[in-house]
């Protein structure tokens, strides 16, 4: 019995304090400016700007009609919790984090998003996800709450996988509404695709934590098919009872997988075999290769491993321009002509993916971070020159989306989607970028992906709105908006235009094809026949064909097809997606969601005071965790408490702490502020005997009393410039340190009590985005300036400078990266030197210096991909090597007969490193373990360490 009480108490603070390094999870911030209001309803806390009131009401009504059905199938009536809306950033996202609890939301749609509006899908996913976290709330788990706050409930939440908590989520958006991406061919793509191959499945371990080898489905996809097929085999009541075994014990680290076989007999590997079983009988067959009439692959090129080429375009002279994707490089527009491929431009991180093209000049969209607020983006359009090879930003600080472009080349139709989510179509002059025309729906619908006709004289776009998706028309000279199909929940995607029809990507029961609208009939075709999907299309008048994506398992070729009018097959209009399975998912749920029947309450706004709302503790521990905000690190653990604070706007941040530590009590504390554009940092530290810094041949020492205190703060600026393929940014700071400990004076024979430093430091990076295979930026350097002093202790610690910059090259094969460090430091000393900024060479212990030159070359390469895995234990997805060659050359001063010389070292170090990169136990962030050979000349010595990281980060990236 004891074991066990020991066992749990030792698990508890292993995750209480691996939790500690998510304990501050933000977005980001709004700007200072930002006026904030909130609406109370019965369930929910809305905190959002002043601006989006009208919006905020409607959120709120979404939610109180969502509350009851969302939580049903959980059978959990879900603790009320805020949701902060987001209206000034260009990201489509939401989420939920549990400590402190709250849902965030971000208000700007997709232009890509399904047939439901976007703030309904949103509310209904996020607000499920919300209802599986509250659901833990039980059993052991509250109690637990009651030791450490809501840092408890986030623990037992990370033992949830995220394919169960994303699969069960899009399962909610779909059964519940009559949309969902349950029901998107374009969603379940690639569990179809793999499916319907010769080749056998992939591992679980594979498909759930992904390759650099081979395209995988996201835990969205995969989540889904396990968690519908699970709830259709074992009924509704399978997950609510397995967050009811979670929660109950947490104290097993396996609970979820230990409860998993309980209620199905199945482990999680099992269940995913089992739902592999059942949607490959199913789904329908793959229907063999591209339809061959009349069609001919454009990209012939064999690959080794995934690579997509996306939206093609046709050019004047047939060639074909697309954007080419693939685990090495970065997205990038690829000219193909006759099988052979050219590199034109490597664009920024688009805000829409598909591009338009005429003349010679290629237009997109653009995400552009803000300087200083992470949640203010901006949406711009750019223009990039074939002839002249310059890009061109057209627009600046604005929310323009979908650009396409007109056959002439002279105005270019987008998307305005302003920060009180009204919807406008809005012509550029190519040229300048100015305003030509604006058109407004009159019901303000969400309009998506324009496209020029043929002649010029209209723009057609797809409107989402609570009946669906339908095709509009807008002529240019009237403004008038005429509806070309009755609004439906087929999803339909990437419009094109030719002279008599209207193309784009419809779905066909269970995958997706091209199709065609009869622009005098409003006749409805199919035009293509796809093994799994057919997408982005594009049509050339001159040789009336048209050019598209068809995906398979490793990825999207192009085809083109000739058309002929009387091989269309006519489809209906009205299209409906439920199947089978939904629908009988469907009949466990009590109430359905249907946008109509949604309230319109109108919910009384107040102001909500920043300054009101400054602290908001929501976790605390019975032990003093010394943990780092901004480093996200614990040095330290000993008994006390620990209180966590983080408000809701996420701008404030702070830890109160007391700890016992070898007979004498201390009072710790951080603060950090991010409200205003230069970010503060204030730590504090009291109690203690202090610590006495003298030679060993000093014998005697001050009287110490228990008075030790320590204070830090900082100012820093964060800014961020990143444009284009790279990553900019520049971040000064001036920090001041003060401690209370004792320092001998050996000249005057005294000790002065307290030191006090001023670092001045100037760190600036630029370096190109990463693809998802590689190891290191491709090119970029970063640039670190800084300048230590102690200006009111002048006769104990001189300065210190030091400059360093590391430089990022490619390899000489794809994959392989150079990295150059070069670093020079200075000290001007008096009676005590500072800790060396710089590194020393790899193998060799940091030592005394003044003067420090050091060089660093790293070349990194991976060695191969081998996807081995140890079910549910060991998943191997890289094998990766450096050579290294470090060089330092460090000089010092000591005294020799009293007399102080110069000594000068030559330090040296070569070697080679081999790591890995795995997951252990299906957690989803990668570890990297390996070995570290160095040999030292000097020393004659060989040395061996071992490495060992953590990617925290890595989870949250994708592969493009």
């Amino acid at each position: 019995m004891i074991r066990i009480k020991k066992f749990v108490l030792l698990f508890i603070c292993i995750l209480a304090s691996i939790e500690a390094g998510a304990q501050y999870f933000m977005s980001g911030q709004e700007p200072a400016s930002t006026k904030w209001e909130q609406i109370n309803s019965e369930h929910f806390q809305l905190i959002f700007p002043e601006n989006y009131k009208e919006n905020a009401r409607y959120v709120a009504n979404i939610l109180e009609y969502s509350y009851d059905r969302v939580s049903n199938s959980m059978e959990c009536k879900p603790r009320k919790v805020s949701v902060i809306i987001h209206n000034k950033s260009v990201t489509s996202n939401g989420f939920v984090a549990p400590a402190p609890h709250r849902v965030e939301l971000y208000s700007v749609p997709p232009q890509d998003n399904n047939p439901m509006p976007w703030l309904e899908h949103l509310c209904v996913h996020e607000l499920r996800h919300w209802v599986q976290i509250d659901k833990l709330n039980q059993g052991i788990t509250r109690i637990l709450n009651y030791i450490f706050g809501e840092q408890a409930t986030a623990v037992v939440a990370g033992l949830l996988p995220m394919w169960y908590l994303e699969g069960d989520a899009v399962i909610s958006e779909t059964v519940l509404t009559k949309d969902g991406r349950g029901r998107v061919p374009d969603f379940t793509k690639q569990i179809r695709s793999r499916l319907s191959d010769s080749l056998p499945l992939y591992s679980f371990d594979k498909m759930l934590l992904g390759s650099y080898k081979n395209n995988t489905p996201n835990h969205y996809e995969l989540g889904y098919h396990i968690t519908s097929y699970a709830r259709y085999q074992y009924g509704e009541k399978l997950w609510q009872n397995l967050e009811n075994y979670v929660g109950q014990k947490p104290f097993q680290i396996f609970s979820f997988n230990f409860g998993l076989n309980r209620f199905t007999d199945s482990y999680s590997a099992d269940l995913y075999d089992s739902a592999m079983t059942f949607y490959g009988s199913f789904y329908p067959r793959k229907s063999g290769k591209v339809d061959e009439t009349n069609t001919h692959e454009i990209n012939t090129t064999e690959h080794s491993s995934y690579t997509s080429y996306r939206h093609p375009r046709y050019m004047e002279d047939g060639n074909i321009l697309a954007l080419k994707k693939d685990y090495s490089r970065l997205p990038r527009f690829v000219k193909i002509s006759k099988g052979k491929e050219k590199i034109i431009h490597i664009p920024g991180k688009m805000s829409f993916e598909r591009f338009s093209y005429a003349k010679d000049l290629i237009v997109w969209s653009e995400e552009i971070p803000d300087v200083r607020w992470g949640n203010r983006s901006y949406s711009v359009i750019k223009v990039y020159n074939m002839k002249r090879g310059i890009e061109k930003i057209l627009t600046e600080k604005t929310r323009l989306f979908a650009p396409d472009i007109s056959d002439d080349g002279k105005r270019i139709a987008v998307i305005k989607v302003t920060q009180k989510s009204e919807y406008r179509l809005v012509v550029l002059d190519t040229e300048n970028g100015w305003i030509q025309k604006q058109f407004t729906h009159p019901a303000n619908i969400f309009i998506q992906q324009p496209v020029w006709s043929v002649d010029g004289k209209h723009i057609f776009v797809i409107g989402t709105s609570e009946n669906g998706k339908s095709i509009y028309s807008i002529n240019y000279s009237t403004g008038k908006w005429k509806q070309l199909l009755k609004p439906s929940f087929r999803e339909i995607q990437h419009l094109s235009t030719g002279k008599d029809y209207l193309y784009f990507k419809g779905a066909l029961d269970y995958k997706e094809e091209i199709c065609a609208l009869d622009l005098s009939e409003e006749e409805l075709y199919r035009i293509t026949h796809s093994p799994v999907n057919a997408s982005d299309v594009s049509f050339s008048s001159s040789s009336n064909s048209i050019v598209y994506a068809s995906f398979d398992s490793e990825g999207y070729n192009l085809y083109e097809k000739e058309l002929d009018t009387t091989a269309f097959y006519p489809i209906k209009a009205q299209y409906n997606s439920d199947n089978q399975l939904i629908g009988s998912l469907r009949e466990d749920e009590d109430q359905l969601f249907f946008s109509e029947n949604i309230p319109a309450h109108r919910y009384n706004a107040h102001p909500y005071r920043r300054y009101k709302n400054l602290f908001n503790f929501h976790s605390w521990a019975p032990l003093y965790m010394d943990y780092n905000i901004n480093l996200k690190s614990i040095t330290d653990i000993s008994p006390g408490i620990t209180l966590f604070s983080q408000n809701l706007l996420s701008t404030a941040l702070t830890t109160l702490g007391y700890s016992y530590q070898s007979g004498t009590h201390k009072l710790h504390s951080q603060f950090i502020y991010k409200g205003w554009f230069p970010v503060f940092r204030i730590s504090t530290g009291y109690g203690g005997k202090p610590e006495v810094i003298r030679d060993p041949s000093v014998e005697w020492t001050p009287e110490l009393n228990n008075d030790y205190m320590e204070f830090n703060a900082s100012i820093s600026l964060p800014l961020n410039f990143s444009c284009n393929k790279y990553f900019t940014g520049l971040v000064p700071s001036i920090a001041y340190e003060y401690d209370r400990d004792f320092y001998h004076n050996y000249r005057e024979d005294y000790y002065m009590r307290g030191l006090k430093t001023i670092n001045y430091n100037f760190w600036f990076y630029h370096y190109q985005r990463m693809a998802y295979r590689d190891l290191q930026p491709r090119w970029g350097f970063t640039f670190d300036l800084n300048f230590r002093t102690s200006p009111f202790s002048e006769k104990m610690l001189g300065n210190m400078t030091s400059l360093a910059g590391i430089f990022y090259l490619p390899g000489f094969i794809e994959d392989h990266g150079i990295k150059l460090n070069l670093g020079y430091q200075k000290q001007n000393p008096e009676a005590y030197l500072y800790p060396s900024y710089l590194k020393f060479p790899r193998g060799l212990q940091p030592s005394k210096t003044q003067k420090l030159f050091s060089f660093k070359s790293d070349y990194l390469f991976p060695l191969f991909y081998p996807d081995w895995n140890i079910p549910s234990v060991l998943y191997v997805k890289r094998f990766k090597a450096g050579l290294f060659y470090d060089y330092a050359m460090n000089r010092f001063q000591r005294v020799e007969n009293n007399t102080r010389v110069w000594e000068q070292q030559a330090l040296y170090s070569m070697g080679t490193e081999i790591t890995s990169d795995f997951h252990i136990a299906r957690i989803m962030f990668p570890f990297s373990a390996g070995v570290r050979y160095a040999y030292l000349p000097q020393l004659s010595d060989h040395r061996f360490e071992l490495i060992f990281s953590i990617d925290f980060y890595r989870i949250y990236s994708n592969k493009f």
